[in-house]
């Protein structure tokens, strides 16, 4: 004892990274000293001077990584105890090994040391006696037919070993080529079974990937299948990332880390949202920090159950649904930090029949009815005073009265969400626009200020909107001249009617004959400020007919947030609604379904639409515009498989450019967002008329995605 101990004294992060994660037997633990053999094999070496040389380091910080990254990059491999299945394994395995030789002995500057061709001899030792077991397996019929298996495990070995030939064939020596052949060669004979091309989405294990984790299918191999279809043509911010699936053996899918919602402990962080009002920032001051925290808190709930909502909307619009939608469904991205639907569990409307809705008919109504339970849930676990009671709760429906930490609001919104009558049910639109409003709401105007008088503006087409250094009256006019600039009368169908309703309300408070309330010019403000900011954003892409009638679905749903927000200024003050341009919902559903049709039309005979471009980049860029509008606006069954666009393209109409940073030889950089997600953009500067420099742009784009 006292010698182990002396040993591993200089070992401390050897023993905090590394023993926690395997026996004290394994070749891996501090406790062991000099060469352990293990039924691995490969790796028995490297793994034994990796431990050696960090119990001789006074700081074994930087050996104690590479020891906790291999251990687990190699843990899958060594728990196998099939040698077929290890074989499948082994090109990856063998790939890790020489980096990290590598990697240990560059720390070191002793790459081209006799010390690295002893660990490179030792590693091809361990290879060829890898290799003699696998062989010896094959002359041993009984050894053979053990590991082989039933037909679902020979498939599992040869989709596998499909996946390893394709992906690290460069890696193996003709040797272990011809014993890999070989074991094809025998499976196809006894088995009868055959593997073809491997889906595009395979993959073998999470490790490839950073932050990955795996859920199992407990259906099996078809719903495994099914389930990576439609995931992987799933490209949002709101949507958990796909990286992958495997539907051999035990049929896993492999996607990015989340949370569950509600976040437990959650950090309570400051976001950037609209500007507040000079009362409403007084108020901010005499709250307390506990107040303050609770209320921050409850907004940042709100605000990743609306990511999951767009992401929702989002899967909707593709022509998804839920099989059955539940709270596991609704997550929280680590990485993105919002909130993402989970990805799994979706189905294509038109794969069910007319069902009754007891029997879980996956309709888009069901789907809300489903969401608003599990929003339900997230806040009972979230503000229940009652904790023990909340665990048996039960969350089929709605209770019949309002908890009372539940505010009247959010529980209307719960209300429409959760109809039994499905026809009755609120629109996603709808459920988007309210929990928006939820999700950016300010603490509640109780405190009074001492003394507080209501300021007032005397004339409001002077007041000045300091951020943009323009009155209100020049901002207006400002607004008019965009939409009245606008070529497209799609995006017009949109645009001008927000326009022409804040241009009544403006009217409307310009002639009032009294002084009018600070409070409501500055709301006022607030939406003018937002609707001229969106008009003036600098969006990317073209400005042809096809780009603006593919955009327009996008500025709508932006706009469908502008009319409630007015509807709201009405309802809170004084102003009239009567005049025609506030009755909007009707016009507003017009609009959208002469742009569906618009969209439809132009997919169905694209050439009346081609001969308005003035040249082929023009049409190119088109072309990969109608596509995507109509796998997402119009439902994948309208395209073709053969014409879908590339899984990683997104359309310039979604991607805002923000500030510019920095210039390169290739073009620009510049913060911005995508689908309201902060990215960074780079702006690509080249001709797509040179092919050599489009295909390697398209080459780097491809090999980026992955």
């Amino acid at each position: 004892c006292r010698f182990t101990t002396f040993l591993t004294v200089n070992m401390g992060r050897w023993q905090l990274w590394v023993n926690p994660r395997v026996a004290e037997s394994d070749r891996w633990h501090s406790s062991r000293v000099g060469l352990v053999r293990s039924s691995a094999i490969l790796g028995d070496h490297l793994v034994s001077e990796l431990r050696e040389l960090a119990r001789a380091s006074d700081d074994d910080m930087a050996l104690a990584r590479a020891g906790q990254f291999l251990n687990k990059k190699l843990r899958r491999f060594e728990d196998e105890s099939r040698l077929l299945l290890r074989l499948a394994d082994s090109a990856r395995v063998i790939v890790l090994l020489q980096r990290a030789i590598e990697s240990v002995l560059g720390m070191n500057d002793q790459l081209e040391s006799e010390l690295r061709d002893n660990w490179d001899r030792n590693l091809e030792s361990e290879r060829a006696e890898f290799i003699k077991k696998i062989d010896e397996i094959l002359r041993d019929e009984e050894k053979l037919t053990n590991e082989l298996g039933n037909n679902n495990r020979q498939m599992q070995i040869m989709t596998l070993l499909k996946y390893q030939l394709d992906q690290y064939s460069h890696v193996l020596t003709p040797r272990e080529l011809d014993v890999v052949c070989e074991v094809f060669d025998t499976i196809g004979r006894r088995g009868n079974v055959m593997v073809g091309a491997l889906p595009h989405w395979f993959a073998a294990s999470e490790l490839e990937w950073f932050r990955a984790k795996t859920t199992v299918v407990e259906e099996g191999e078809e719903a495994c299948e099914r389930q990576a279809a439609v995931w992987a043509k799933l490209h949002h911010p709101n949507v958990r990332k796909f990286f992958g699936a495997c539907h051999v053996g035990t049929p896993f899918m492999i996607h990015e880390a989340c949370s569950a919602l509600p976040l437990l402990n959650q950090t309570i962080k400051r976001t950037r949202g609209r500007r507040k009002t000079r009362r409403e920032r007084a108020i901010d001051k005499k709250l307390s920090k506990s107040e303050e925290l609770a209320h921050r808190k409850e907004t940042q709930t709100w605000r990743h159950v609306l990511g999951c909502a767009l992401g929702l909307q989002y899967v909707h619009e593709r022509g998804l649904v839920h099989e059955r939608l539940t709270v596991d469904n609704l997550l929280y991205s680590q990485a993105s930090q919002k909130g993402v639907l989970s990805g799994m569990g979706l189905v294509r409307r038109r794969n069910f029949g007319s069902l009754d809705f007891h029997d879980a008919d996956p309709l888009e109504s069901s789907d809300i009815f489903a969401f608003g339970l599990a929003i339900f849930e997230i806040l009972v676990k979230d503000r229940s005073p009652d904790k023990i009671a909340t665990r048996n709760s039960n969350f089929d429906n709605l209770p019949d009265v309002r908890p009372d930490f539940i505010k009247r609001t959010e529980w209307d919104l719960l209300l429409r969400m959760c109809t039994p009558d499905l026809v009755d049910s609120t629109s996603m639109p709808d459920v988007v626009h309210q929990l928006s409003v939820l999700a950016r709401r300010d603490a509640p105007m109780t405190t009074r200020l001492p003394h507080d008088t209501p300021a007032t503006v005397e004339d409001v087409s002077g007041y000045e909107i300091q951020t943009l250094g323009m009155t209100l009256e020049a901002t207006l006019h400002e607004i008019e001249q965009i939409c009245d600039e606008t070529d497209c009368g799609s995006l017009n169908n949109v645009n001008r009617p927000v326009c022409d309703r804040i241009m009544d309300v403006y009217q409307q408070l310009k002639a009032s004959p009294d002084p009018v309330a600070m409070d409501l010019v500055e709301n006022f403000t607030l939406i003018v400020l937002r609707f001229y900011d969106m008009l003036d954003q600098r969006v990317l892409g073209g400005t042809s007919v096809v780009a603006s009638i593919c955009a327009s679905g996008t500025v709508a749903g932006k706009n469908y947030s502008f009319h409630h927000d007015i509807d709201m200024l009405l309802r809170t003050s004084s102003l009239h609604n009567t005049a025609p341009v506030h009755n909007w919902q009707t016009q507003w559903k017009e609009a959208r379904r002469r742009q569906s049709k618009t969209l439809k039309s132009c997919l169905e005979e694209p050439e009346p639409f081609f001969r308005q471009m003035s040249n082929d980049i023009e049409r190119s860029e088109a072309v990969a515009l109608i596509q995507f509008a109509a796998s997402t606006q119009l439902g994948p069954s309208t395209v073709n498989k053969s014409e879908d666009p590339p899984l990683w393209f997104i359309p310039p109409y979604q991607v805002q450019l923000g500030r510019h940073i920095a210039d390169g030889s290739f073009g620009a950089v510049h913060e911005g967002e995508w689908l309201d997600t902060d990215v960074v953009v780079k702006q690509v500067l080249l001709d797509p008329s040179d092919k050599e420099n489009w295909e390697q742009f398209v080459t780097k784009r491809i090999c980026g995605s992955h």
